[in-house]
């Protein structure tokens, strides 16, 4: 992983491409997450701030808390995208990406928190790699964030 981003309160975009489908419960349901690139968005408000949720996000080996954990307990992240705020901005950004084409797979993934009505708060990408990680970087640019990248790609991993 490259350095790590700072304590300090954010918002943040994981980029995740799944090789093979995944089975995933959200609300006491299965859904089955076809394979493909997702993008999953949070914010980082608590102790610790943006590097403890990121370095927490990439780590393979946790107690299944969140939805996302379903994920990245069996596939680390590619890259983080992430920006310093203490406004709880998560919302607004997937209302953003849902703008850019980005889709919501399984209604209430990640949103089970969420007053904004959201759909969800793990999108799914049909687009490139570079494609949707540009579309990311453009809704964080349009919420006037200042976007930084987080790497963490396996040599197996390919834009």
């Amino acid at each position: 992983m490259a350095s790590a981003p700072p304590p300090l309160p954010g918002t943040y975009a994981l980029l995740v491409k799944l090789p093979d489908g995944l089975r995933v419960k959200v609300r006491g349901r299965t859904h089955l997450l076809a394979p493909g690139t997702y993008v999953y968005v949070g914010s980082a408000l608590g102790p610790g701030g943006l590097r403890a949720r990121l370095v927490r996000h990439f780590s393979r080996s946790k107690r299944l808390r969140w939805h996302i954990d379903q994920v990245t307990c069996t596939v680390a992240p590619m890259l983080a995208v992430y920006a310093v705020s203490s406004e709880k901005l998560e919302c607004a950004l997937v209302s953003e990406l849902l703008r850019r084409g980005f889709r919501a797979p399984v209604r209430g993934f990640g949103s089970s928190d969420c007053s904004q009505g959201c759909p969800a708060h793990l999108l799914a990408c049909s687009s490139s790699l570079p494609r949707c990680l540009r579309l990311i970087l453009e809704a964080f640019l349009a919420l006037r964030l200042r976007p930084r990248l987080l790497y963490h790609l396996h040599p197996a991993d390919s834009f």
